[in-house]
């Protein structure tokens, strides 16, 4: 059987870096296995064709060209239906993203600005404590947020979250700005470095579109405990940031790399997108601003406490998790394609009440007895003939998979959904949550907030309210004891 492509469109070079490309890579990475991954840019240089083709199956070269939505047109003609598109770029606005939505395709976007409406079906912001709010979104948009989850790391990255780092080589320093560093910070920052006279050796990590490596290069040759590493693979990478216990890094892909390894970190920050991760490193201990700190830092033994201080902040939030999540994503977009949302009718009557009876429903539910066939006829049928009564059937094309209903009052709705035992624990209940908002909200305009009431222990169940973009309350315990209460405004 063949896979299902998912096609990534990034771009990079020496004048707009290469982090686009870089985390996008980095999801690719994550799904390859699963999925044949593709990747579409804009005249790349040798080295970046080489770095894509070490991850992707194959790469489409697109022309030189500023009229994304022009170019999205034109790319239509080479995608198959089934194909899931990935936007990392500053360029692909609303008007852009709307030629892939209209043409059928599942769209993720990674974003770092929430500057403008989005209408994929996926926002990725792997900076933490942003809040859903700053985003302009569809109804059925899901937002994944936050690196506990959703961090953009290759994988040898990610293995070395398992690893167990006790010790450091306290003299050794890393210092990265990322694959292009058009104003080279990577040399005034080595400069800084060694006038301090504090590390033995110092690895400088630049890529294949940094423009000054002849500067870089003789500076170098006068202190020979300057190692420069250029073009090298993630593994390589990651085990250089491991033999460091200090690091100097743009707020950006390879500081994330850096905490997923652990250690003492000091963050120049470099691009004004960048404020974000910037904020929430700093405010969770796991970065230091390096024009605030590193000019204090005269003790080697404060450097090593301060580095197992702050690597054990970094590991709450950089889990190692990211794989599994994201490809537990990628296939439900896969899967979702096929799904369709009706109206329950009478045919659903027994439908319903096997669902209803299903163990693990009961025990989440505020009456756990077994429910009884004539009192279920009674309810289903009252509820077709109440017309604030909504009930929905999500269906694959052989089979029903899940229920979602709605108790419709003005402007309120409150809705209650459950999935049937086959298909639970695969990451679909945010799935079925937007497909019922959806096709409520295009029968019923008027409503504007949609409730839902959740027993505390129904840990799957909160997760899906919580990614489908609700908000968490206490509920009045007297009705709903021991739940929470989700609220979402659409």
């Amino acid at each position: 059987m063949n896979k299902i492509r998912v096609i990534f469109r990034a771009d990079g070079n020496a004048q707009i870096g290469l982090g686009h490309v870089t985390r996008s890579l980095a999801l690719a990475d994550m799904l390859r296995d699963d999925f044949e991954c593709i990747f579409a840019i804009q005249q790349p240089s040798d080295a970046i064709r080489n770095q894509i083709l070490e991850v992707c199956t194959s790469l489409i070269e697109l022309p030189l060209a500023t009229d994304y939505i022009q170019e999205a047109t034109a790319l239509l003609s080479r995608l198959q239906p089934t194909d899931i598109i990935v936007l990392d770029g500053y360029g692909f606005e609303t008007l852009c993203q709307r030629v892939y939505k209209q043409a059928g395709h599942k769209l993720v976007c990674i974003d770092d600005i929430h500057a403008y409406h989005f209408v994929a079906d996926v926002v990725v912001n792997q900076a933490g404590h942003i809040n859903p709010s700053r985003y302009s979104h569809e109804i059925y948009t899901q937002l994944c947020i936050g690196p506990e989850q959703y961090a953009l790391l290759r994988k040898p990255f990610l293995e070395k979250i398992k690893e167990n780092r006790s010790s450091f080589d306290r003299k050794k320093l890393f210092i990265s700005f990322g694959g292009g560093d058009n104003n080279d910070f990577t040399y005034s920052i080595t400069k800084q470095v060694v006038e301090k006279d504090l590390f033995d050796e110092i690895v400088v990590l630049v890529g294949s579109a940094y423009p000054y490596m002849q500067n870089l290069q003789l500076f170098s040759e006068e202190h020979s405990h300057i190692k420069i590493y250029q073009n090298i693979d993630a593994d390589q990478v990651s085990n250089l940031m491991h033999s460091c216990m200090a690091a100097i890094c743009a707020p950006s892909s390879v500081a994330y790399e850096y905490c997923a390894v652990g250690g003492l970190l000091f963050l120049k920050q470099t691009a004004n997108n960048q404020l974000g991760i910037v904020s929430f490193l700093i405010n969770e201990k796991m970065a230091y601003i390096f024009d605030e700190q590193f000019p204090f830092i005269t003790s080697e033994t404060a450097i090593e406490q301060d580095a197992l201080a702050m690597m054990q902040s970094q590991r709450r939030y950089f889990t190692g998790k990211s794989n599994k999540a994201f490809l537990k994503l990628f296939k439900n977009l896969a899967f979702s394609k096929e799904l369709k949302v009706r109206s329950a009718d009478d045919n659903d009557l027994l439908l319903f009440f096997q669902w209803a009876n299903d163990p693990e429903i009961r025990k989440y539910s505020y009456n756990s007895n077994p429910i009884e066939l004539e009192v279920h006829k009674k309810w289903f049928q009252n509820k077709l003939l109440n017309s604030n009564s909504i009930m929905y059937v999500v269906s694959t094309s052989h089979e029903p998979i899940a229920q979602i209903r709605f108790e419709v009052d003005k402007e309120e709705a409150i809705i209650s959904y459950l999935i049937d035992n086959k298909y639970r624990g695969k990451g679909l209940g945010v799935t079925v949550l937007l497909l019922g908002i959806q096709a409520v909200k295009a029968t019923h305009q008027t409503v504007a907030r949609i409730i839902g009431y959740v027993i505390k222990e129904n840990i799957a169940s909160c997760k899906a309210f919580e990614r489908a973009g609700f908000n968490k309350d206490e509920a009045d315990s007297d009705i709903y004891p021991n739940s929470y209460k989700y609220i979402l405004s659409v």
